[in-house]
């Protein structure tokens, strides 16, 4: 499966280690040593590449998109300022959100965009995005920070979702490229966060597992030893993590308080006409 192979190539095969894609989706996956299918309803459990490995995995339907729909919608600002200093949006977008304090001045997003709404770490078809605490006070940055850690927020939701703790965590995918999203996350989370060198890492997963079949590597702790290196570690500061422990009480309230919304405002769609 691609995204075992993502996991293998960025050397996440001993129980507790956990592989993450931030792209389109936000694939959040943990390595175990015997199969464990809880919460039971949510996600999947597959085969890893290691024969006495299982991934456990919960998978959100959308992660960078919500990024790339603020800078459609919300960001020509920020467009023709990246164009006037010859830089990237995104580049800009870092420098942006890293002016703005840990809880985006009050606002919080919940990033359920897609139409079929929300696959983990709970099934909800009628769930949407939405940002929330928005005042007179607030300005474009605080909910572009809001979008960061929202996302962020949605992934820590599915790891406490794990049957298994979270040992080590590598990060992989578009989000990546953004020094300071990857802060917010392992702040998020609470754990250091690994950046591999290289890219396509499901290649990169496919050719060690070939390797390993052809006895190439005699087995999978060689290939990784051998293909897979250390491009950043990024470590969490304690006093941000605590606050984010906060943050995500209410992060998780609104998604359980919003749950009932959702289903009304779907049916009384239905009604009225889309």
């Amino acid at each position: 499966m691609d995204v075992a192979a993502c996991a293998l190539g960025v050397g996440a095969i001993g129980h507790g280690d956990a592989s993450t894609i931030l792209g389109t989706a936000g694939i959040h996956q943990l390595s175990m040593d015997t199969p464990n299918i809880n919460p039971k309803m949510v996600g999947m459990t597959v085969c890893h590449a290691p024969g006495n490995k299982w991934l456990r995995l919960l998978a959100t339907n959308s992660a960078t998109p919500n990024l790339d729909w603020f800078i459609k919608e919300l960001g020509d600002n920020f467009r023709r300022q990246a164009e006037k200093e010859g830089i990237s949006i995104f580049t800009l977008l870092d420098r942006v959100i890293d002016s703005v304090p840990i809880g985006s001045r009050g606002v919080m997003y919940q990033p359920y965009l897609l139409p079929n709404g929300e696959r983990a770490p709970f099934i909800k078809p009628s769930a949407k995005a939405s940002f929330t605490g928005i005042s007179e006070s607030n300005e474009l940055a605080d909910l572009l920070r809001a979008i960061y850690e929202g996302v962020a927020f949605a992934m820590y939701d599915c790891y406490q979702h794990m049957p298994v703790a979270v040992k080590t965590l590598s990060l992989t995918g578009g989000g990546t490229k953004s020094e300071i999203w990857c802060q917010i996350i392992t702040d998020v989370m609470g754990i250091p966060i690994t950046i591999s060198k290289g890219t396509e890492f499901g290649a990169r997963g496919a050719a060690m597992n070939l390797a390993v079949s052809l006895d190439i590597f005699k087995d999978y702790e060689s290939a990784v030893s051998e293909m897979v290196s250390t491009l950043k570690i990024y470590e969490t500061i304690e006093e941000n993590h605590l606050k984010y422990q906060k943050l995500y009480q209410l992060y998780k309230k609104l998604a359980e308080t919003s749950m009932e919304y959702w289903d009304m405002r779907a049916r009384i769609l239905e009604e009225v006409g889309r």
